[in-house]
């Protein structure tokens, strides 16, 4: 749409009336001589005239003060009123939404066929009932508003109906027609009497107009509203769009003229023909048993659920999530029907399986899933280049196999051998943490929040940066332990720009956690808060206190070794996780978690372990089990050496690892323990 803009007296030659233009008015008591005009009109500037127009088609915003608009009659479009003092006579009628914030007189406003803060002006919602011909030719002589036409064979002459329109086991024949503002509704039943009208039982000579459908409109252009048939008998309906719904609720129903419609659903065992449509702007939902024929059909412009085969081979582009109800919940048995989509070039979302083929599918834009890849053949996309997010979460994945021309992955699980792909972003799980976020080199975003604007890459390094003191501390304490970090070239380079942005960043405050915007960011964060940190901010109560002699080995700066005594602390404390609202239980249960309190016998400073609450009234206990060990190493080990959270084991001999992974018992830590720092 042309965007013509009036700030001088010379701009207004620009304006003519043939054209679909944006009029923006910024000059003040500008005169403009136009009878009619198409699209948008806005008024911006005080005093704007227009003494000729009689016809808007389309949106007028009278912004500014003092308007005069005196021959204006018909606005086919919303109407928005900011300014005060103006001038609308001869209005009569605004086909849309109407919405006044000053007062205006509108002596000869009768129709809103919208929303409206004008009450007295909407149309009325009560029905008018038409039994005969007659009572439509003396409802004819005014405007048509709400008609329900029951039991009888009428003709309606009128061009417009400015509410709804419902058909009960009648026929109307409306030669005319060419707007609903409404819905149009049709039900026919049983109950529908052959000798008021006969139709034609023969769907096949409706379809190819060999027949009288019970609803005739060679001439209907748009139903603003729905359009919802629930019918016995075949019937058709010519309309050319339908801005919202159409529900084909029961029989089988043709559109011969259809070429455009907001919604299209078809219930169970319904049977649609619709062979002129090209675009959905929304879903399409087909029920179990029902059947579609859409033959132009290329586009649709948000979900596709399909419960049943559909004769859609023109279909190209899905918005959004393509589904395939038969094919979700399959288990190990084999689907009744395979499916097959040969002009698919685009979807939003998609799950992947060996029942459904995309020949010519080359991008989905979102969620590409794929619950194994022993589920999809070389196939199923053989010409899909492109993916959003793929999901998939096989550690040994064969992708190349299975999807042979994909080459670009926007988001995907992290895997080591996918190095054919290019990938801007990971999503990875960090084990034990019940933590998921989408990484990239520039930034970061919880995976429940991947449709959310993402975070750049320094929030989530000072995240990183309140537990870990370094690079190196959160690559080898982290990294490599938690993230089952292997090299990957695409994931290489994330690695590399959080190395290089780690000193330029100071770590997140716990204060700071409560100002993140989202409650998802804030308990990934709160997953990095020190241990000493919520038992301080908590002010959390000890529980538990007892004491150990040790005797340890220690070394001096040449190496020589010597034996010393010491007496060992450790306590236990309990803090309330309800005080934190992240971690409130909804259910008003108890939130209580504990730690350890011990002392670096090098440092002398205090150090705080988390552990589980069957541990919290043995201090000796809580420590040996925050070391765990493969239980058939343990009669082999020759004794302990702890630095830190890092155990050290001096076996009698080698040992495989294997089995079940368990606690030390205190008297096995404290027994075999000989060194610590």
């Amino acid at each position: 749409m042309k965007t013509i803009k009036i700030h001088t007296e010379d701009d207004i030659s620009k304006i003519t009336e043939t054209e679909n233009i944006r009029l923006e008015i910024y000059l003040k008591n500008a005169v403009i001589p136009i009878r009619e005009m198409s699209g948008e009109l806005y008024t911006r500037a005080i005093g704007c005239k227009f003494p000729n127009l009689t016809t808007v088609f389309g949106l007028a915003s009278l912004d500014a003060h003092q308007a005069e608009l005196p021959k204006l009659t018909e606005i086919q479009g919303n109407l928005n009123i900011h300014g005060n003092d103006i001038q609308l006579p001869e209005l009569r009628k605004v086909l849309g939404d109407f919405k006044q914030h000053y007062p205006v007189e509108l002596p000869k406003l009768k129709i809103i066929t919208g929303k409206s803060n004008v009450l007295k002006s909407r149309i009325p919602e009560k029905w008018q009932r038409v039994l005969f011909q007659k009572d439509l030719d003396i409802l004819e002589e005014g405007e048509l508003y709400n008609l329900s036409i029951e039991n009888c064979n009428v003709t309606l002459r009128n061009k417009v109906i400015y509410g709804n329109l419902k058909i009960v086991n009648a026929k109307l024949d409306c030669p005319n027609l060419e707007t609903i503002y409404g819905n149009l509704t049709i039900e026919i039943s049983d109950q529908f009497s052959p000798y008021v009208a006969k139709p034609s039982l023969n769907f096949e000579d409706i379809i190819q107009k060999k027949a009288a459908s019970l609803f005739e409109s060679p001439n209907l252009k748009l139903i603003h509203g729905n359009c919802e048939i629930s019918t016995t008998k075949p019937i058709n309906i010519d309309v050319e769009e339908v801005k919202n719904k159409i529900l084909i609720e029961k029989g089988r129903t043709s559109f011969r003229k259809l070429q455009q419609s907001g919604e299209l659903l078809v219930r169970e065992k319904a049977k649609l023909i619709c062979n002129t449509l090209v675009e959905i702007n929304k879903r399409l939902v087909v029920g179990r048993d029902s059947k579609l024929t859409a033959q132009s059909l290329h586009k649709i412009g948000t979900h596709c659920d399909i419960n049943s085969k559909i004769d859609v081979p023109a279909l190209r582009f899905v918005g959004g999530e393509f589904t395939i109800r038969e094919l979700q919940y399959l288990g190990y048995r084999k689907p009744e029907n395979l499916y097959e989509f040969r002009s698919m070039q685009q979807i939003g979302k998609v799950d992947l399986n060996t029942y459904c083929k995309f020949p010519n599918l080359q991008e989905v834009k979102g969620v590409c899933g794929i619950r194994t890849l022993e589920n999809i053949t070389a196939d199923v996309a053989p010409k899909l280049t492109q993916v959003g997010i793929l999901a998939i979460r096989e550690k040994t994945s064969r992708i190349k196999d299975r999807l042979p021309s994909l080459q670009y992955v926007d988001t995907m699980m992290y895997q080591e051998n996918s190095e054919h792909l290019t990938i801007n972003h990971f999503f990875h799980e960090v084990e034990n943490r019940n933590t998921e976020f989408i990484i990239s080199k520039e930034s970061f975003s919880i995976w429940t929040n991947i449709r959310q604007d993402k975070l750049p890459i320094r929030k989530f390094i000072s995240i990183l940066k309140m537990r870990h003191i370094s690079f190196d501390n959160f690559y080898t304490r982290e990294l490599t332990r938690e993230w089952n970090y292997k090299s990957n070239p695409s994931f290489d380079e994330i690695i590399r720009s959080i190395k290089k942005k780690w000193k330029k960043v100071t770590p997140l405050t716990y204060e700071e956690i409560f100002q993140l915007h989202d409650f998802s960011l804030r308990r990934f964060a709160f997953n990095y808060v020190g241990v000493d940190t919520f038992m301080k901010k908590l002010k959390a109560k000890r529980i538990a206190t007892e004491g150990i002699e040790v005797h340890h080995a220690v070394y001096d700066e040449f190496g020589n070794k010597s034996m010393v005594q010491k007496h060992n602390i450790f306590e236990i404390y309990e803090a309330d996780f309800n005080k934190v609202q992240h971690f409130r239980s909804w259910r008003g249960e108890k939130q209580l978690r504990y730690a350890v309190k011990c002392w670096c016998t090098s440092t002398n400073q205090e150090h705080w372990i988390w552990i589980e609450s069957a541990y919290k009234d043995d201090p000796l206990a809580a420590i040996a089990s925050t070391f765990r060990v493969h239980e058939n190493v343990i009669p082999f080990i020759k004794c302990l050496k702890r630095q830190g959270d890092i155990l050290l084991c001096e076996m009698k001999r080698n040992v495989r690892p294997e089995g079940t992974i368990r606690p030390l018992t205190k008297e096995e830590y404290f027994g075999l323990l000989i060194s610590e720092s």
